[in-house]
């Protein structure tokens, strides 16, 4: 039983990390139509979006099946709990990518409004959080943690200062309000992919050494120990 049990245990994390896989395909794909202005990228996004539904619909049920069938405890306990939560965070992030795209579509309606180069940027800063949240997850390595947390505070700022210059831009030209408005609703779309990578990683942490550091003071306990 206990063999079995393990088996789909590691069922379930596979499972977890093809989703990641896709909600990763879908992030790029949005961030490429971004940058390129380029339409033919929108739509992998838009359709892969039912997929990550449908596999978020069955990590949970296959989750709470493991836990009322075998009642596990310890690590084995951790592991679900937090596959259950990351795959909610990866729904929360293809969600993301299909509204970024959203926003595109009207950007690549109306080019001439100035983007910048602070949302490029954001863009790759939060693919990379993605990309590394992930390989923690994958290789059970927490060494990324702290560089994790610090692009957070970098993507963070980013944003501040890209709404800053929005607004300048809306002074300047009032009739681009509408559009400026997109691209600081795409730039809040890449701080929260950001945040639930900074999620992600926790989550892996709390698994590996039963330590919640969801808060500032906590991350910093651990890494001074």
């Amino acid at each position: 039983m206990e063999k079995h049990f393990h088996q789909e245990l590691e069922m379930l994390k596979t499972e977890l990390l093809n989703m990641a896989g896709l909600v990763q395909q879908m992030l790029d794909s949005s961030v490429a139509a971004l940058i390129n202005l380029d339409s033919s990228k929108i739509e992998f996004t838009n359709t892969t979006e039912h997929t990550i539904n449908r596999i978020e619909m069955e990590i949970d049920q296959n989750v709470s099946k493991l836990i009322a069938l075998h009642q596990p405890v310890g690590q084995d306990l951790r592991l679900l709990n937090i596959i259950s939560k990351i795959t909610n965070d990866l729904e929360r992030i293809a969600d993301e990518a299909v509204n970024i795209c959203e926003r595109v579509k009207h950007l690549i309606e109306n080019p001439l409004l100035e983007k910048g180069f602070l949302l490029p940027q954001m863009a790759e800063l939060s693919k990379e959080m993605l990309k590394k949240s992930v390989d923690a997850l994958l290789k059970n390595d927490i060494s990324v943690a702290d560089e994790i947390f610090s692009k957070e505070d970098v993507l963070d700022g980013l944003n501040r200062k890209l709404i800053k210059d929005v607004i300048e831009q809306i002074k300047r030209k009032p009739e681009i309000t509408e559009l400026a408005l997109d691209v600081i609703s795409i730039s809040h779309r890449f701080e929260r992919v950001g945040d639930m990578s900074v999620n992600i990683v926790e989550d892996v942490i709390y698994f590996i050494t039963g330590k919640d550091v969801r808060h500032p003071y906590d991350r910093q306990d651990r890494s001074n120990q």
